[in-house]
């Protein structure tokens, strides 16, 4: 599964697989496992936030994406991601 990132710290994160974050960290050891036992193999790759498309969606701003003809639906999360869910 190919990830693209716009965070430099959370690439490297994925890529060595910890994080001096304590947060990130325990995030990975959550996610990693999971990951591992469906057998993906993720691929993260480097994006800038100028190249980034979703990036002003992903800070809640969004005043380009009206002209891009972005539009965003909103799916229920799969039941057995909600123990990695904050309400």
């Amino acid at each position: 599964v190919i990830v693209y990132c716009d965070n430099e710290a959370v690439c490297g994160a994925w890529l060595r697989g910890r994080s001096r974050e304590k947060g990130v960290n325990s995030e990975l050891q959550k996610l990693l496992p999971e990951l591992w036992s469906w057998e993906l193999d993720l691929d993260v790759r480097r994006v800038t936030s100028a190249d980034n498309v979703a990036d002003a969606a992903s800070r809640g701003a969004n005043p380009e994406m009206g002209r891009q003809g972005f539009s965003f639906i909103a799916l229920p999360p799969p039941p057995h991601l909600d123990s990695y869910l904050v309400a």
